[in-house]
């Protein structure tokens, strides 16, 4: 600024970096740094590389920098696969401190039931939206879903006496082409066709599950189903050998 020779330029340069640096806490930067570290449990390894830390750690690091960037919305696939409990409970405790929006994809009803305020459920190709917390959510599904599955077989069952009635016209219009009998099935037919179209899908509540069983009573001839020699597996150091 001492040297420049267009300062009001340089000025409004300044202004955005300022504004910028101000928007993510720049002067308490290394405050913020240590809270975030304490929350995810990493203070121990503040002075180590990132080289250094396990896979899990460097994940919670990587969701810290982004963290620190201050976004708008921040997003995350799956931020829980590989995390041992720990690493878990730091990464709910990094979520549940973020002051800005998250949109997490997740399966982990650990997370689920401890940090979200709103669920977005896809089920049959549809979404539905619930301002919650993921029990509550499941608990309103399920009554839900209880009260579509009893609107669904009254309408089943509605439109199978509808069916019944029609046959019956059908039969009643072969041997006796009467008019007001043909003008009756004709308005059956439109009914049935309006049931159809207003039928309510039947929700899944109840989902099945593979029926696995061993039979340890007979005995089952032995069957090599994988043979593998020489196998190693190693990260930092070797898991399996030969």
């Amino acid at each position: 600024m001492e040297t420049s020779s267009d300062i009001d330029a340089l000025l409004e340069k300044y202004q955005e970096a300022l504004g910028a640096f101000n928007a993510i806490g720049g002067d308490d930067f290394e405050s913020i740094i240590n809270k975030k570290l304490n929350l995810a449990n990493l203070t121990k390894h503040k002075d180590l590389m990132v080289s250094e830390l396990s896979g899990g750690e460097f994940k919670l690091i990587q969701v810290i920098k982004e963290m620190l960037n201050n976004p708008d919305l921040m997003i995350m696939d799956e931020p829980d696969v590989f995390l041992d409990f720990e690493n878990l409970n730091s990464l709910r405790n990094l979520i549940n401190s973020h002051k800005g929006t998250l949109l997490i994809i997740t399966h982990n009803r650990y997370l689920l039931n401890h940090c979200f305020n709103k669920i977005l459920h896809l089920e049959i190709m549809e979404l539905q939206e619930f301002d919650g917390t993921y029990i509550d959510y499941n608990f309103s599904l399920l009554q839900t879903k209880i009260e579509l599955q009893e609107l669904a077989i009254a309408d089943s069952e509605e439109i199978e006496r509808n069916a019944m009635l029609i046959n019956k016209l059908r039969y009643i219009v072969t041997y006796n082409p009467d008019a007001s009998k043909g003008r009756s099935l004709m308005a059956r037919v439109k009914i049935q066709e309006r049931l159809e179209a207003r039928r309510i899908k039947e929700p899944f509540v109840h989902i099945e599950q593979p029926n696995i069983s061993f039979d340890i009573d007979n005995e089952i001839e032995e069957t090599t189903a994988l043979k593998v020699n020489d196998y190693n597996v190693s990260y930092d150091e070797i898991l399996l050998e030969n």
